[in-house]
Formats: C-alpha cells, structure tokens, sequence
C-alpha cells in the first residue's frame, strides 16, 4: 500500500545519465512538438537519492515510481527565468517529477492528482498521474534544454514521458507526453508563450493506487498548471476512462484519448484571466485537402475556457472566400464549454484554392480571443512552412482522411 507525501529538497549528486531513447511500445515520442531523439538524456532520478520507489543502482534508464529529479542536481541547472503566475524560477528551483508534472521549490511524490486550484504547491501538469516505468516494457523519462530563438542561448526546457506506463509495475497501456517551459522567447512555441503540452499515445489515466482498474477510473489525471496560492489556475481537464469525449475543464471527467495529437502552448505568466482558447487547430493553421486523393475534411474545433464554469461564445465565424457556397458544411454549438463548431467537405476539381476563415470568441469573464485558419484545395499535396506566432497556440495533428 502505498502513502502520499510531499517531499522537499534532497542533496546527493551524481554524474549526468546519458542513454540513447528505448523503442516505444505505443506511442511515437519523434512526433511530439519537441521529436525525441538520441540528443535527450536521461531524466537522473537517482541523483537525489531514493525517494518513492527509486531507480535501482547502475539503471541507466532510471525507471521509479514516485521519485523527482532536481535541476542542478545531476543535471545542468536551468539557466533561464520561468514565470510562473510573476514568480521568477531559474537554477535549482525546478523539479521533474515521475508522475507527470514539474514543481517547483521541492520535488512532488504524491500520485493521486487532485483537481486545480490547490494551496501550497505550484506545479505544471501536462499529466499528473500514478507513472510507474519499473516494468522493463515501459518507456522511461527524458529531458533536454534548447536554444530555440537562436541567439546561443538556452531558453527552453523539454520533459519527454515516452510510453510510461502505471502503478503497480505495469505496461500494458502506456501514455507518450511532453511539456516545456521556457523565458518566452521560443518562436516555435508562439512567442510569448512560456508552456506547451505535446501529446502523441494515451492510454491510460489511473494507477491501482488511485483506486484505477486495469488503467482507468478511480481518481482522474488531472491537466493544467496550478499557481500554488489556491486561487490562480489553467485547467484543462480531468480525465479517467478512454474515449474522445471532453465537457470542459471543470465538467465530468473526460476521455483521455481526447488529448492524443494535441500541442497546447499558452502564457501562465501573469494573474490575468486566461482568454478562451481553441482546440484542434492543425498544424500551421491549414488543413491541405488533395482532391486527386479524394481527401475529406471532418474537423472538430473546439472552444473551452480554462476557468471552473467558464462558458464560451462563439461571436462570428467568418468565411472569408465563400467555402459555403462551394459545398463546406458548418456546424456551431455556442456557448457551452466546450462551445463547437464542425467543418465537413468533400471538395473536387471545381474548388481548387485556398479558403480563409476568422473567428472572435469569448468567455463570461468578457475576455476574447480570435483565431484563423485556412483550407487549401489542391491537386497534389503541398508543404507549408512553419511561422512564429503570438498567443496561444494549439495544434492537433493529423485531422485529414482519405477515402
């Protein structure tokens, strides 16, 4: 039986653990917003001397459950200022958690998550669960700091669970995930931005410590960041059981299979209502549709406000070019949270193109926010190129069929 604690800072050191990336049983952690390669280290566990059940001595890939790794300690220190809800984090002040979120200030060992805000421990939670990487078939826990504006400079900090599986020991199902933290200046991340969560396979949500059974129930994951002073919170959800199926960030627990492809990047920089944001954008903002392939378009953008009761009104949706008439088909839910709106087309030869489209949401709180996107109609696929962006960002990969 496990007991939940939480625990502060050790002080053993070790030499940095350097291990090229295990094959991944699942989920692909070279498709996440930051691709895991041979490049990554390591998360050192046992730098801190055993905490929960820690890595056994000699593990080069430091599998445990419950332990933390300190920045500093093991590892390089961070050498940039995270901001997190105006407190400045940098050096030794970051913690990398087993249990799928960061801390700062102390380690975090306990496992069964509770829902956001919370007094006492700030944390940034892609996926706060019962990880439990003892199984020699799950996957472990990588990290690698990035110059990402190019100036020599490190900027960002990357946390990789690749195919990680959960309490007790086991691998069955595994969950490939990511967060990064950065100053803000991460073009990639959308500048201004100092958080993304990257998804690729989820599988599971509860450890049998949380009351889960085979993987599900019990207390759900929870996702978001929480500021530490009971107040000031981004929550995106909770999640115990499989399926696509979200309600918003304070509804009923959720389908965790609802974050697989998703990229989220926001600002948790300051004490401002968070605006809405939009889910299920694709990559760079366009979906490339190949008549010659017969590609359909079935997209599910979705609206929520990441305060508890936040409802969302879609404003306007503005089709610039007039896809309508050409045979797209719009569907609008608003307000709710999630508010929805559905996009169906099956284009041909006579709709070669591009399509622009604008749309104003907002929360009850009176806080806006707008995105664009776009459709292109071609005869042969394209390759569209990355731009830096500002505000926030959220991506979800591969959303075009072909018939």
């Amino acid at each position: 039986m496990k007991t939940q604690s939480v625990v502060s800072i050790a002080g053993m050191s070790f030499g940095l653990a350097m291990f090229a990336p295990a094959l991944a049983v699942a989920g692909n952690a070279a498709s996440l917003m930051f691709p895991l390669d041979a490049s990554w280290s390591v998360v050192p566990f046992a730098a801190n001397g055993p905490q929960g059940n820690g890595p056994s001595i000699g593990d080069l890939l430091e599998r445990n459950d419950d332990d933390y790794a300190q920045a500093g300690v093991g590892m390089p220190s961070v050498p940039f200022n995270f901001n997190l809800y105006g407190t400045n984090y940098t050096g030794s002040d970051i913690f990398l958690n087993n249990n799928g979120n960061l801390s700062f200030g102390a380690g975090f060992t306990s496992f069964t998550s509770t829902g956001f805000p919370v007094a006492g421990f700030p944390m940034v939670a892609p996926f706060w669960a019962d990880v439990d990487t003892r199984n020699e078939l799950s996957g472990t826990v990588y990290y690698k700091f990035i110059d990402g504006n190019g100036d020599s400079a490190v900027d960002t900090l990357v946390v990789t669970w690749d195919n990680v599986g959960y309490y007790n020991s086991k691998a069955d199902k595994t969950n490939t995930f990511q967060v990064a933290i950065s100053d803000g200046s991460n073009p990639f991340m959308g500048l201004g931005n100092n958080i993304c969560f990257s998804y690729d396979d989820m599988q599971w949500t509860t450890g049998d410590a949380s009351d889960g059974v085979n993987g599900f129930g019990g207390t759900p994951a929870t996702v978001g960041v929480n500021s530490g002073n009971g107040f000031d919170f981004f929550q995106i959800g909770r999640f115990d059981h499989e399926g696509n199926d979200y309600d918003g960030s304070g509804g009923l627990s959720d389908g965790v299979s609802f974050l697989d492809n998703l990229d989220l990047c926001f600002s948790a920089s300051g004490f401002q209502n968070q605006p809405p944001i939009a889910v299920g954008l694709p990559e760079n903002q366009c979906y490339l549709l190949d008549v010659s392939s017969g590609d359909s378009l079935n997209a599910l953008l979705q609206f929520i406000g990441p305060e508890l009761g936040d409802l969302v009104t879609i404003d306007s949706f503005i089709d610039l070019n007039n896809a309508q008439a050409a045979g797209l088909m719009v569907g609008i839910l608003s307000p709710g949270d999630p508010a929805e709106i559905t996009l169906d087309w099956t284009p041909d030869l006579n709709d070669l193109g591009t399509y622009n489209f604008f749309v104003n949401f907002t929360d009850s709180f009176g806080e806006d926010s707008n995105i664009r996107f776009k459709i292109q109609v071609v005869p042969a696929p394209g390759i569209m190129a990355f731009a830096g962006l500002s505000g926030l960002l959220i991506l979800r990969r591969r959303q075009i069929r072909s018939l």
